[in-house]
Order: C-alpha cells, then structure tokens, then sequence
C-alpha cells in the first residue's frame, strides 16, 4: 500500500462530505460513538485539517474550535501509524498559531495520551468519560 499523502486545512463547506465520512467511519462505526454526539453542530464555525492519500482518497481529519479546542482528529484505521495523525496535529497547531492563540487543549481517548505527550501535550486533571470512552484533558503552550 502507499504511504504518501498530503496533509492541509479544508474547506467545510466543500468538503464537509469527505470530512464527515472518515469520522462516521472511524467514530460512528469503529467506536460506536452516537450519531447525536458526534455531530455537535459546531462544525462550521470550526476550522479543518484533511489528508489526502495521493490516489485522491480522504484518509484523515481533524478540527480546531476558535477557543483552542483541537478535536475529532480521526484516521482510516489502514493509514494509522504512517504519520497522518502527526501531520493533522501540526496542521491544527500551526492554524493556532496563525490564529494567535497562546494555547491549545484537547480531549484525548487515553489509550492516545502518549501520542499527544510525544508532541508535548501535558495532561491536566482526572481521567473522564465522554462518549461512553475514557478521556484525558490535555494542553501546549504556543
């Protein structure tokens, strides 16, 4: 299988579509994370990341709130361990910093903290339940 792809900010409004598919694929189904929560309406005043195998398919996603809130980052179950989840990261970190925030937090499943403390994020209070899944709040400084 290849492994190169391409990773930028997406436009929700052209590819909402594409977006919304790799996240009903990996939540909705993979995860069993309800359709209601998943689709919490904040969509469009989110800004998105994307990545894009180079045959044309979308393999990756993720969203930053304009609080700083950097969620729903999700990849195709066969493009994991390649790097995409690292590159929607930095994509959503460096959307931050255009954007001048001085920090950035998210929501981590905790079977994924070490991928994010691997990229600096410290956690931050107890372990809570979300979706049914266990989760850890966790930041960087910018």
């Amino acid at each position: 299988m290849e492994t190169s792809f391409t990773t930028r900010e997406a436009n929700w409004q052209e590819e909402e579509q594409l977006i919304y598919q790799i996240r009903l694929t990996v939540f909705v189904i993979e995860q069993g994370v309800s359709q209601s929560i998943e689709w919490d309406g904040v969509d469009d005043s989110c800004r998105h990341a994307i990545s894009v195998s180079e045959d044309g398919n979308s393999i990756g996603t993720g969203r930053i709130k304009q609080s700083g809130h950097i969620g729903r980052i999700a990849v195709i179950k066969a493009w994991r361990g390649k790097g995409v989840g690292t590159a929607l990261l930095n994509q959503l970190i460096n959307i931050a910093k255009d954007s001048q925030l001085p920090k950035v937090y998210l929501n981590s499943q905790t079977h994924a903290s070490n991928f994010y403390s691997q990229h600096n994020f410290i956690a931050e209070g107890p372990i809570f339940m979300e979706a049914g899944i266990p989760h850890q709040r966790m930041s960087l400084n910018l």
